[in-house]
């Protein structure tokens, strides 16, 4: 692990409001003095019913028990639920559990934090009184962990409210190392996103839609170029737990830099969510988040690619965002997968906000389109081949092909996520300005799967992908 790696995601906790990060082997001893920061003496830690082993041991008892022998004031809140999702429910339980004068110790999975993180927020907000928060980081799978924002299933639609950040993050590189490794493989997965989703994000602030934050951009990149060009610190290994620690937390503090998830949430992430929408009425369980926003970053690399060679500006047709026609296509594509109109609502919620933002800035676009060559080059900085990211995710041990996925998810279902995901969220992205210029067509995206069948269909005598 290079140091100075670390130090450059200190500093940028620092920045962001964080007190420290701690790394290490035995990372989880230092969870007393955390706790026991301007002399608190009550602590509520918060976790869910997962079962999690470090080196043999439960790890919720050797924290509950070190913290009760040093004399604090202990008391548990359990998400009571197998396999729990962040919804205003499991956030209001415990927020019933808070109280002033008390460190609470996020203990678990990126679900469990982004609850505990969101709870807090709210219960602050509210009273005015700001409680200690460490987050005791039990895998290597999202880059929730630092990030000052919750993702939040509203009406069925996942969502990003603004959180609170840890003060104190625990990276127990022997607990991350002894997690499963479909938890592991899920965070490679979620870092890797950065090869393409700082194009929709700087994809943004070109056409005046959003803003750009070159600070995020410089954490991210050094981690960004190890990936890419296959850094064996990415593979199974002595030292992949404690490099995806430190790169899933300069993820999330990339985000909260920018205020905003968007550098690490492009295309690929709502192609991720609107799988998860789409679960139930697939007959499927809801796959790894990372892992299908990975697959997905090839989809949304290869989209960029063929916009990107294309000498012709792709320029908008404002007579395609009529808001009642779009209303009427966003309808018809979420109704199938709810049982009533919640979920198609929720969804046309955030995308009328994008049909507005287009009418309202519709010269700043004509003008940033209209300059086709000085943009598209300025993109090409932001991406980078779709081949070469298999290479990457291949290297890593990761799936490069959604039925590769445990969850099962056929083309199919991968073809119906990526062609509607646009219409879910108010965040431009890609398949925005392709959609609004006529270019996203079955024709265009017969020619995105083609591609992705090409470069990612196993070799014939090549050993099988793990």
């Amino acid at each position: 692990m290079r140091e100075s790696r670390l130090d450059d995601v200190r500093r940028a906790a620092l920045a962001c409001g964080m007190s420290q990060v701690l790394l290490g082997p035995d990372a989880w001893r230092e969870i007393v003095p955390a706790a026991r920061e301007q002399g608190l003496r009550r602590v509520l830690i918060v976790q869910d019913r997962t079962v999690i082993l470090r080196a043999g041991e439960h790890l919720k008892e050797l924290v509950a028990d070190r913290l009760s022998a040093a004399g604090l004031e202990v008391s548990t809140t359990v998400i009571d639920e197998d396999d729990p999702h962040t919804t205003p429910a499991h956030i209001q339980s415990v927020r019933d559990s808070l109280r002033g004068g008390t460190t609470v110790i996020a203990l678990g999975s990126g679900t469990v934090v982004d609850i505990a993180k969101r709870a807090l927020h709210e219960w602050e907000t509210e009273t005015g009184d700001r409680l200690r928060l460490v987050s005791v980081q039990t895998a290597n799978s999202v880059c929730a962990y630092t990030s000052g924002m919750s993702v939040v299933t509203v009406d069925g639609v996942k969502r990003t409210l603004p959180s609170r950040l840890p003060d104190v993050l625990v990276l127990d590189t022997q607990t991350l190392s002894d997690a499963p490794e479909e938890y592991t493989l899920g965070g490679v997965g979620d870092n890797s996103v950065a090869a393409a989703s700082f194009a929709d994000y700087r994809l943004c602030d070109r056409l005046g839609l959003g803003w750009w934050e070159p600070a995020s951009w410089e954490l991210m990149r050094p981690g960004r170029d190890r990936f890419l060009a296959l850094d064996p610190a990415f593979s199974a290994g002595a030292d992949r737990a404690e490099t995806l620690a430190v790169e899933l937390s300069a993820c999330g503090l990339a985000m909260t830099l920018a205020g905003e998830s968007a550098p690490l949430s492009g295309l690929e992430h709502v192609t991720s969510h609107t799988l998860d929408m789409s679960a139930a009425r697939d007959g499927r369980p809801i796959g790894n988040h990372g892992s299908q926003c990975a697959v997905a970053t090839i989809l949304s690399l290869i989209a960029f690619d063929l916009l990107l060679s294309s000498k012709e500006p792709p320029i908008p047709d404002l007579t395609r965002l009529d808001e009642t026609d779009l209303r009427d296509t966003v309808r018809r594509a979420f109704t199938p997968v709810s049982a009533d109109d919640r979920v198609w609502r929720e969804c046309w919620k955030d995308y009328s906000v994008k049909l507005r933002s287009w009418n309202e800035h519709g010269d700043v676009i004509a003008s940033a389109l209209g300059s086709w060559d000085v943009l598209r080059e300025d993109l090409r900085r932001y991406t980078v081949e779709p081949a070469r990211f298999v290479a990457a995710l291949t290297a890593a041990g990761h799936p490069v092909r959604f039925e590769e996925i445990p969850s099962g998810i056929s083309t199919e279902m991968a073809r119906w996520a990526f062609t509607h995901a646009r219409l879910m969220r108010k965040r431009t992205t890609v398949s925005d300005v392709l959609a609004f210029a006529g270019r996203w067509t079955e024709t265009f995206l017969d020619e995105v799967f083609e591609v992705f069948e090409t470069i990612t269909r196993p070799q014939a005598g090549a050993s099988p992908r793990p």
